[in-house]
């Protein structure tokens, strides 16, 4: 006896015997257990799965789509739970969790509240997975306000100097990002991601991260020695 399977799903074709745990597992569970003891029940028995397209008219699929939409209604007592429907589940609750404690600390005033708007991912962010890591460093700092300079000092460290290089006597992050002469010339790439220079967007958009990111690259901006960067001058010719 031949029997044959038809579906119009390729890859439940492909995963009727698939060992690795999936979406469909309890399915593919029971699916082999059927056809296992088909199998064994007699040496004449053989077991064709093969694939047909879905919704061409043909007899047989329709009904079993339509059995299927039946299926769906159906309230199930007890329901199987795949390990990938749990991991699911986990992810779901870790992320809605980590949300709601990222809008608590949004009602509170901190260094970093203008960073801090980009809600919660369980994937790592590009200025993460893609900044030197000298460079992110410098990024990290400034986006959280623990930087080497001023603002920082007069808070937590009072004995260093507060005082700009520039001559203004609170050096700060807006005061950097904006209005500090040390930095005009690489302050146009800053200007690209807000041409207003407002912080929030600077330091909580990806593409003022990304425009930090060059102005760092270009600037000993946030460092412990606040010399500025000057532009290389080629050797005078003889």
């Amino acid at each position: 006896m031949l029997a044959v399977i038809f579906a119009d799903n390729q890859a439940a074709v492909q995963m009727a015997f698939d060992v690795v745990p999936g979406s469909s597992q309890h399915t593919n569970l029971h699916t082999r257990s059927l056809i296992t003891s088909f199998l064994e029940s007699s040496i004449q028995h053989h077991i064709e799965i093969a694939w047909t397209p879905g919704h061409k008219n043909i007899v047989g699929n329709e009904r079993a789509d339509s059995l299927v939409k039946t299926a769906t209604e159906i309230t199930v007592d007890n329901p199987p739970i795949s390990l990938s429907h749990e991991k699911s589940q986990s992810r779901q609750l870790l992320v809605s969790n980590w949300t709601e404690e990222w809008r608590k600390q949004l009602q509170h005033p901190s260094a970093f509240l203008q960073a801090n708007r980009f809600a919660p991912a369980l994937k790592p962010r590009e200025h993460f997975t893609h900044t030197p890591r000298n460079i992110y460093s410098r990024l990290i700092q400034c986006r959280t306000g623990h930087a080497f300079m001023g603002e920082y000092y007069n808070k937590h460290v009072p004995t260093e100097d507060r005082s700009c290089p520039c001559g203004e006597l609170l050096q700060s992050r807006d005061h950097i990002i904006a209005t500090c002469p040390t930095y005009e010339a690489q302050r146009q790439v800053l200007k690209s991601a807000s041409e207003d220079l407002i912080t929030s967007d600077i330091l909580g958009t990806k593409e003022g991260i990304e425009a930090l990111v060059k102005f760092l690259r270009a600037t000993n901006a946030f460092k412990k020695h606040r010399t500025p960067t000057l532009p290389e001058v080629p050797p005078a010719r003889p």
